[in-house]
């Protein structure tokens, strides 16, 4: 059933219809073309200092500064047309521009609260709110063709799913995936770290995606087959439980 967060995705969702069928199709391209055009420079950034979070940060904060910097331009243009002419559009942008300006503004909408439930607990408010997000029906379709396509994205949640459930995994010890998991040196100087397993606690993913360990787990395809194993198993045999 839906819940508060379904009906907020949808309200916005309806918004960006109407948002993109008043100011065509022109309008709704120049937020994606101006995130493409950062993405290469955040591409560059990462290569140059591997640093996810702060190429991340690049490209985003650079692609809202520049559409807002083009929109604002457009908007000083149009005050020297005549005022019957300044907002018109032809049916066909409309149309497109509507369309598209659905999809995509609703794609970013969706990664962002992806992104909200990956931040340390409580941090913009209450847990509720993350709680909301998960629980609700459209982030079972952002898992389903969002998350899973991406296989960095679902490592890191599928990671924090594991770890930070030790009631559940304690009836798992003698288990060979439980075994493979943690007699893995890796995954043993994360759970011996207290800081670290404060971080996954926490659903703090900014700060375990900076830290080298994390990504040495993350960017392992053994390691990471053998996480993603023992989160089968033991989701498989809680039905009330998510699965990562």
């Amino acid at each position: 059933m839906f819940n508060t967060f379904d009906y907020i995705y949808l309200s916005m969702l309806a918004f960006f219809f109407y948002r993109g069928w008043s100011r065509g199709f022109f309008h709704a391209l120049i937020g994606p073309a101006c995130l493409a055009f950062w993405s290469i420079i955040g591409i560059m950034n990462y290569d140059l200092n591997e640093n996810l979070v702060r190429s991340a940060v690049i490209t985003l904060s650079g692609g809202v500064m520049s559409a807002f910097g083009i929109n604002l331009l457009l908007f000083w243009g149009r005050q020297s047309l005549y005022r019957k002419h300044r907002h018109y559009v032809f049916p066909l942008s409309r149309i497109a521009g509507a369309l598209f300006n659905t999809v995509w503004n609703g794609l970013i909408f969706a990664y962002a609260a992806v992104l909200l439930t990956l931040m340390p607990t409580g941090t913009l408010g209450p847990a509720s709110w993350q709680n909301s997000i998960t629980q609700s029906v459209s982030y079972l379709r952002f898992e389903e063709r969002l998350i899973r396509p991406l296989p960095f994205v679902g490592n890191i949640l599928t990671t924090i799913s594991v770890l930070t459930r030790q009631e559940a995994l304690t009836a798992y010890a003698d288990t060979p995936e439980y075994q493979a998991v943690f007699t893995d040196p890796k995954i043993r100087t994360l759970t011996q770290d207290p800081e670290i397993m404060e971080r996954f606690h926490s659903n703090d993913a900014a700060a375990l995606l900076r830290d080298p360990q994390v990504l040495a787990v993350l960017e392992d395809p053994q390691i990471m087959q053998k996480i993603t194993a023992l989160g089968q198993r033991v989701f498989r045999d809680a039905p009330g439980t998510d699965t990562p």
